[in-house]
């Protein structure tokens, strides 16, 4: 004799109970991943410039840039940038002044909009002046990567 089969209602419900416990899992691997990336990931900038939200914004962009070099070019990056890193905390830093201007500004009393023009302008001076920064990091680790670095770095697309 055999056993009847399940109703379907049982075989909807295992079914569903499967995907769900496949998603929670898929959740679980991605919370953890970005975890372990976080806390094991060497960072490029300093800690304490980390602790900024644009310090955060700035490791994010070179760390796309060097994750994808072979670990040869990305230490030769890696030193680039550690060669410019005291232009790097001066515009970041010279951004993070302008812009708790900024906030000061918008969160006065009564607005000033004279100086709360002034100071979104300042703002966008010292933003700027990363730029110039990463080209030079760039233009003077670029002639060291190997080829196939260099081909990463110009299909790269942020």
């Amino acid at each position: 004799m055999t056993a009847p089969a399940p109703p379907r209602d049982t075989r909807r419900l295992r079914l569903a109970l499967a995907i769900s416990l496949g998603l929670n899992l898929l959740l679980a691997a991605f919370v953890g991943g970005s975890w372990w990336r976080i806390h094991h990931v060497p960072h490029v900038l300093p800690a304490t410039l980390l602790q900024t939200a644009g310090g955060k914004i700035a490791e994010r962009i070179f760390e796309r840039v060097i994750l994808g070099l072979s670990a040869a070019d990305a230490d030769t990056m890696r030193q680039a940038i550690d060669d410019h890193m005291d232009e790097i905390i001066a515009a970041q830093s010279a951004f993070l002044v302008d812009m708790a201007k900024v906030r000061a500004d918008v969160a006065a009393p009564v607005v000033n909009v004279a100086a709360l023009r002034t100071d979104v302008e300042a703002a966008r001076r010292s933003r700027q002046l990363l730029g110039p920064v990463i080209e030079r990091i760039i233009l003077e680790g670029m002639p060291k990567l190997s080829l196939e670095g260099r081909r990463r770095l110009a299909a790269y697309r942020g």
